[in-house]
């Protein structure tokens, strides 16, 4: 992979940069990028982890109502 596609699909993985951004860093067209993003996120790992939000330890607050009940 050249060294501008891999900093264009890096960017585009970390939300940086738009598609059009990343297409033009690379001279791709915008459905090439889109067709060469969607293989590199196939082949990537996410990097992000879902947090547990059932745990004990972080109690969720209800949703407050609008407008306050009187």
């Amino acid at each position: 992979m050249r060294p501008e596609t891999r900093q264009s699909m890096e960017m585009l993985f970390a939300a940086k940069w738009n598609l059009p951004k990343a297409a033009k860093n690379c001279n791709l067209t915008d459905k090439e990028m889109k067709i060469t993003f969607n293989e590199y996120c196939r082949l990537n790992q996410s990097t992000y982890e879902i947090p547990d939000q059932l745990t004990k330890e972080v109690p969720l607050d209800p949703k407050p109502v609008y407008p306050p009940k009187k």
